[in-house]
């Protein structure tokens, strides 16, 4: 069960990243910094209330872990951001139901309040080739993102990504770490990314959790930066 320090260590985490990109104001800061106000503010998200500081909301999420268990984590959207028309993103996986449903629960959770909607390839699959129909896909998408896990024997996923940097379209790369081994010269290595892939917006995970915070964290600024939204 979250208890209420849980909580308060989770804001705190929040207002330290918001503080390094100068997204909170000294007052702000101050204000968090006072035990009563901080122990209300996450007392209000304890039960079940949003709370807003700034720009921004607060709220728990039920966040799915690899396993599909859920586990409350403070999450928070950035108000002030606007998207002047409708954003769509593709989103390429390894079909598998741990992967499919976990994955898919998390991404609303973080793309939903930016009114951003998910397109994925095996959505409304029209006949024809495929490949053809994910190409198209991504082209069409503001901006893409990639998943990696349990794909060592079903590389399409790194095709796909492949196809996104050919077309310089943006993209966030979920790289999970924990990966099958492979047997070279009689001894098991880890399966490695390769490192023209380790760009700006690649995010290694071994835990939903700590992936779905930073993805949320990095999420505001990647939609300014590429004009997607203001």
């Amino acid at each position: 069960m979250l208890r209420l320090l849980d909580v308060r260590e989770q804001v705190e985490a929040w207002i330290d990243h918001l503080n390094q990109y100068n997204d909170i104001t000294e007052r702000d800061l101050r204000r968090l910094r006072e035990g009563v106000y901080a122990r209300g503010f996450a007392r209000s998200l304890l039960g079940g209330n949003r709370a807003r500081l700034g720009g921004h909301e607060f709220w728990l999420a039920d966040l799915r872990e690899l396993n599909g268990h859920e586990f409350p984590t403070v999450m928070a959207v950035d108000k002030r951001i606007r998207c002047a028309r409708k954003v769509r993103v593709f989103v390429g996986h390894r079909f598998t139901p741990a992967v499919t449903r976990n994955l898919r629960h998390n991404l609303q959770i973080v793309l939903r309040p930016y009114g951003i909607s998910p397109i994925y390839s095996d959505s409304d699959m029209p006949n024809g080739p495929v490949f053809e129909t994910i190409l198209e896909r991504i082209r069409a998408a503001d901006f893409s993102i990639f998943d990696d896990r349990e794909t060592e024997v079903r590389p399409n996923v790194l095709i796909e990504l492949g196809a996104a940097i050919g077309m310089r379209k943006p993209y966030f790369y979920f790289n999970y770490g924990n990966k099958r081994t492979v047997k070279i010269n009689n001894r098991h290595e880890p399966i490695t990314t390769a490192s023209d892939l380790a760009g700006m917006l690649y995010l290694p995970y071994t835990s939903y959790r700590g992936l779905f915070v930073e993805f949320a964290r990095r999420l505001p600024g990647f939609l300014v930066d590429r004009s997607i939204a203001q």
